[in-house]
């Protein structure tokens, strides 16, 4: 069986919304395919998948809506009964988070590298060549994400008015933690993008931390892109996972993964 066990759907703005999950069969008998489960974001619109017998080579769907209402991160999911495979379920997961079109102003400031703004924030205010955050109150969070972002790399450069508390700025690429910008060492980090397009690139500061600063104030002195592939030393390792948004899942590569092994064991001890 062949499916995506997850996928980043990215920020999304409030509304209606409908995604597809699909499963194939990619060997070489039919399947039988049992009930078919959603977890509380997810309703099922159409599902050709549940009780059904998939032939080889034959791929089923379900068809779930979704309601963008709040500014959260949440995910979909269903389960999939495999039925005569090996009576395990299959989860299929994909990850939205809500959000809002930033103000005019934040998106000029972003203009240069990405034409899509978002922001679960109004509170940003922009003077000259610098976006700022003052009187940040303990317990929020405050986030900036660039929707569609060429391959290069972007560097972030941001200024912190305490130096006390353990928080920082934390960057995400691609749906995915990248780093934190700590307020003690804040020097201008790039994030390496190697998608050809559709990067995304998100700016969070999270003043929820248990020393959090009351009335923090933050601001982002510059955001600059370039064409080219910039790698930090301290984020080689990070490299790989660059624009992946989603991870396959075949329960049949393991089986037979499994089969290969036992028959290689044998060989050897005969």
């Amino acid at each position: 069986m062949s499916y995506r066990q997850e996928e980043y759907l990215g920020p999304k703005l409030f509304g209606q919304y409908r995604h597809t999950f699909s499963l194939s069969n990619k060997s070489e008998q039919a399947i039988q395919i049992g009930d078919v489960q959603h977890n509380y974001y997810a309703n099922i619109d159409s599902d050709t998948c549940s009780n059904n017998f998939l032939s080889a080579g034959a791929s089923c769907d379900v068809t779930v809506s979704y309601n963008v209402e709040d500014d959260y991160e949440h995910d979909l999911e269903i389960y999939i009964d495999s039925g005569s495979l090996i009576h395990e379920s299959i989860t299929m997961k994909a990850r939205y988070r809500g959000t809002r079109v930033a103000s005019v102003e934040v998106g000029d400031y972003f203009d240069s590298i990405s034409s899509d703004v978002y922001s679960n924030s109004e509170l940003w205010s922009v003077d000259d060549d610098t976006i700022s955050m003052d009187n940040i109150s303990i317990g929020s969070s405050h986030r900036v994400d660039l929707v569609g972002v060429p391959k290069g790399t972007v560097v972030v450069d941001v200024a912190f008015s305490s130096v006390n508390g353990s928080g920082g700025v934390n960057l995400y690429r691609n749906g995915e933690y990248y780093m934190t910008i700590n307020r003690k060492n804040s020097e201008p980090e790039g994030i390496p993008l190697l998608k050809d397009t559709g990067n995304e690139v998100s700016i969070e500061f999270d003043n929820t931390w248990s020393d959090a600063v009351s009335s923090e104030s933050i601001s982002i002195k510059s955001v600059e892109y370039s064409d080219e592939i910039k790698i930090d030393k301290m984020s080689d390792q990070d490299t790989a996972r660059a624009g992946s948004s989603s991870s396959g899942g075949s329960i049949g590569w393991f089986i037979i993964t499994s089969l290969l092994g036992l028959l290689v064991t044998r060989r050897k001890y005969n």
